[in-house]
């Protein structure tokens, strides 16, 4: 009876610890910022995690997500001492080519909110801020301009003030206009950060290597000088390369093979229309507040080229796929939550587009496309990948990883995970997706909750006669 009576004790306390905080093998945090940075740093860890083309995962990898925002600190701190040297007025004045470019944006470039239509109506009319945020490639947020609503446009943003402010402090710039002594702030919204990233990496909007002649080569050399100073900042990372970085890769793909290129800007509007959004632009159908156009040659110059901002869009629905597929909602708990609408977001993945080449006309979808896409960067050794699309996130080919989600108990849509033939490692929605890297996930507790009580049902039936029958 004894013996029983401790196996009962011992599933209640195993039971009730995995109703405790959740554990996870990889940063998670909210911090916008972080979640620019948060592929480079788990990258690393999954590095070395890897035994024999194997993942072994030890007790010392798991930690809250307290425990990794103590781990983080070094790294998030490192990230943000650039920045705030290129607000400092003293010393900014050692970077002027990187202030003369932020400037530049502020003044010509892509800011939310300011982008109209011919009738100077908002441009993503009827959509949230956030939904404008998402499909329009603005570089940077005015924040002074959120927490205002306009009786021409639909989208109220007295919501997203804080949340911006708060996610980004730290991260923004300072824009003082001339003659001015008090700065206006901005952010840099997710088209800002994925341009910062290729100048960073030396590379220009065609993705080759930045010559010395050209435009961007000096603000290049002020960012390598700014984030090679810590050694704990991710962007001073040997794990943040071009050779690395998903998007870069898919870009020089659609560079080699102008057939793919044109099949995947049919394709990436499947549902959300972003290539729309950015074709707008490019062919002048954007204003100011005061009817002006915006002169895409010149706002051009603050955006990616087309082949990485096609790279960027494409990944962009691979990812809401893939969280789609692991949770009843596209966009997390900020986004679209009703299952039906990700049934539909995935029936379009198959619809059909048509290109004629020649005499013939080719019929493809999304998915028809992407698995062209993945053969390539299956004949490459690189499983593991850095990738950024409005998102932080590692995306990994690696076949162990992809069994370790496919065995996961709760996935809403396990067919749908194997015809993407990839698994991702995200930083931010862990509480609510059912993913292999947090301990326990919901099915565990489901699993471990059945295993209890029956077992418990078991043993209790053969040792209840030996107690009072109070205590029965």
């Amino acid at each position: 009876m004894k013996k029983n009576f401790i196996i009962i004790l011992f599933l209640a306390c195993s039971y009730f610890s995995l109703n405790g905080d959740g554990k996870y093998l990889f940063l998670q945090t909210d911090l916008g910022s972080m979640n620019v940075i948060a592929p480079i740093i788990n990258l690393g860890l999954l590095d070395k995690m890897k035994h024999n083309e194997k993942y072994v995962f030890n007790e010392l990898d798991w930690r809250t997500s307290g425990g990794w925002l103590e781990y983080s600190v070094k790294y998030s701190k490192a990230f943000s001492e650039p920045f705030e040297k290129i607000n400092d007025p003293k010393s900014q004045k050692k970077y002027p080519n990187i202030v003369k470019f932020l400037n530049s944006v502020v003044e010509n470039g892509p800011v939310f909110p300011h982008f109209y239509n011919k009738k100077n109506d908002f441009i993503n009319k009827g959509l949230s801020g956030v939904d404008s945020l998402f499909l329009t490639p603005y570089f940077m947020i005015d924040v002074d301009a959120l927490g205002k609503t306009s009786s021409d446009c639909e989208c109220t943003l007295f919501n997203l003030k804080k949340e911006v402010t708060d996610a980004f402090k730290g991260i923004s710039f300072s824009y003082f206009p001339e003659g001015k002594t008090e700065g206006k702030l901005f952010v840099f919204n997710d088209m800002g950060w994925y341009k910062l990233m290729f100048l960073r990496l030396g590379l220009s909007s065609e993705n080759s290597p930045l010559n010395e002649d050209d435009s961007d080569h000096s603000i290049y050399k002020e960012l390598d000088y700014l984030f090679n100073k810590n050694i704990n900042n991710p962007w001073n990372s040997k794990n943040f390369t071009k050779e690395m970085f998903l998007q870069y890769e898919l870009a020089e793909i659609f560079k080699q093979n102008r057939n793919l290129f044109e099949k995947s800007k049919l394709v990436v509007d499947f549902f959300l229309t972003p290539w729309k959004a950015y074709e707008n632009l490019k062919n002048g159908n954007c204003f100011r507040a005061d009817g002006s156009p915006y002169d895409f040659n010149i706002i051009k110059e603050f955006l990616p080229g087309e082949e990485q901002i096609l790279a960027y869009y494409f990944v962009q629905n691979l990812m809401l796929l893939w969280y789609g597929a692991n949770s009843n909602s596209i966009f997390g708990s900020d986004g679209i939550r009703i299952p039906a609408l990700f049934r539909l977001f995935k029936r379009f993945t198959f619809s059909k587009f048509s290109l004629k080449e020649n005499d013939n006309v080719n019929v493809f979808s999304f998915m028809d496309v992407w698995h062209e896409i993945l053969a390539e960067f299956c004949k490459k050794s690189r499983k593991n990948w850095i990738s950024f699309s409005g998102h932080g996130a590692l995306i990994s080919f690696d076949q162990d990883l992809i069994n370790k989600q496919l065995n996961v108990g709760t996935l809403k849509d396990k067919e749908l995970l194997k015809l993407l033939q990839f698994t991702l490692i995200d930083s931010c929605f862990g509480e609510r997706m059912n993913i292999f890297y947090k301990n326990p996930s919901e099915s565990e507790i489901k699993s471990y909750t059945e295993i209890f009580m029956g077992k418990a049902k078991k043993v209790w039936e053969k040792i209840k006669d030996n107690f009072p029958k109070k205590v029965r």
